[in-house]
């Protein structure tokens, strides 16, 4: 099942995914009978140049779309049985941007939402009070020290003397 299978990006059917795989490994895959209509919405599978490998594929058939999935052994290959929650008459035409008997929901109207408050975390306001507490005292010591300083007047008429 690492064997790498091409397929139809673009809305690819279970036929066509389970014919791709069933090409490149050889394994038959098949579907249960209560099955035969199941046509989940695969959507859009971003191509690979080399193509997915089988087990993806398969595993994506088994997880859309349809409720308590699993791969059965038979004498001859394997078979997907399960319940199908796709809409009944469901008709998707592969290689559409849209099914034809599904119509795109209209986007709802875009609701401005405030940004979100992040609270400070401690140690921010722990290092600003810490800083501005240095910078006042360093302001405090250097207008201690130059108030304390003799005029230069003051010195040069004791260096004369």
């Amino acid at each position: 099942m690492y064997t790498l299978v091409k397929v139809e990006p673009n809305r690819p059917t279970v036929a066509h995914i389970l014919e791709k795989v069933n090409k490149a490994t050889g394994i038959e895959l098949a579907l249960a009978s209560n099955l035969t209509a199941h046509a989940p919405d695969l959507g859009y599978i971003n191509p690979n140049k080399d193509g997915h490998f089988a087990f993806h594929l398969l595993e994506m058939l088994a997880k859309v779309e349809i409720k308590n999935a699993r791969w059965e052994k038979t004498a001859s290959g394997y078979r997907l049985e399960g319940d199908s929650i796709a809409p009944a008459g469901r008709n998707l035409v592969m290689g559409n941007p849209t099914p034809n008997a599904v119509k795109p929901k209209a986007k709802p109207p875009e609701v401005e939402t405030p940004p979100a408050v992040v609270p400070e975390q401690p140690s921010t306001w722990l290092l600003v009070s810490g800083i501005v507490l240095g910078l006042v005292a360093a302001g405090l010591v250097t207008w201690f020290v130059m108030s304390k300083r003799k005029p230069v007047a003051e010195v040069s008429k004791r260096e004369r003397s």
